[in-house]
């Protein structure tokens, strides 16, 4: 039987000191913004910083933060009659959960770290026009809904879509699209913090967090994780 002592000390030493920064700082700030209300909001604000940080360092284990993520943000999105948001996790975050688990467990290291793939430069040049026409294509519906950042709304949304199916790939370039992602997400939230609303530099702030995870994802999943499996 492992002892507890035991069993904390290999956790602590599965993820290096700038990935327990990385954490530690995503969800204090998570914390200053407001997002740790309540328990089930905790608990799901934790499991997400921790996944995604653990997608940056190629581990499989983040699909088990991953589903402890949706399914409480499923909850709470439920409890908030927030039905178009329940049902996209429901729909698309929750399966993908599974999918990504099953086709990076066939490519796995024997420390639990995935073979990462990186896309030709034709490929990748594909990847950005689809994304770029998708953009536009959506955010003209935006529009028409009254969105207030329409183009920041369709491109994070659009390009989070397209990262989540490169990351089930295996794909290195995903990281160049959360990169894109987190950088309009922080104009956004500085452009909420212009007009007056103080408590949105901290929003700005975690997302600064996200951004550096995404930079360190990019470098660890091209220079340690790459290869031609």
């Amino acid at each position: 039987m492992i002892k507890p002592v035991t069993l904390v000390k290999s956790i602590y030493n599965y993820l290096n000191p700038f990935q327990w920064f990385l954490i530690t700082g995503m969800v204090f700030t998570s914390y200053l913004a407001g997002g740790l209300y309540d328990p089930i909001s905790a608990i799901c604000s934790i499991a997400g910083v921790v996944c995604v940080v653990l997608v940056g360092k190629g581990s499989i284990h983040n699909y088990l933060f991953g589903v402890v993520n949706v399914v409480l943000y499923i909850i709470i999105s439920y409890n908030a009659k927030l039905y178009g948001e329940t049902m996209l996790n429901v729909l698309y975050y929750l399966p993908i959960q599974f999918i990504g688990f099953f086709l990076w467990k066939r490519n796995i290291s024997k420390d639990n770290l995935v073979f990462a793939r990186n896309l030709s430069k034709s490929r990748f040049a594909l990847v950005v026009l689809v994304s770029i026409l998708s953009i536009i294509v959506y955010a003209q519906v935006l529009v028409c809904l009254g969105d207030v950042s329409p183009y920041l709304d369709s491109t994070t949304t659009v390009l989070s879509i397209v990262a989540q199916i490169l990351m089930l790939l295996r794909l290195s370039e995903q990281w160049l699209l959360w990169v894109v992602v987190n950088v309009c997400s922080i104009a956004m939230w500085l452009m909420v913090y212009i007009s007056g609303t103080e408590s949105a530099l901290i929003m700005a702030l975690m997302w600064t967090f996200y951004l550096i995870n995404s930079v360190y994802g990019y470098i660890n999943w091209r220079s340690k994780l790459s290869c031609t499996k």
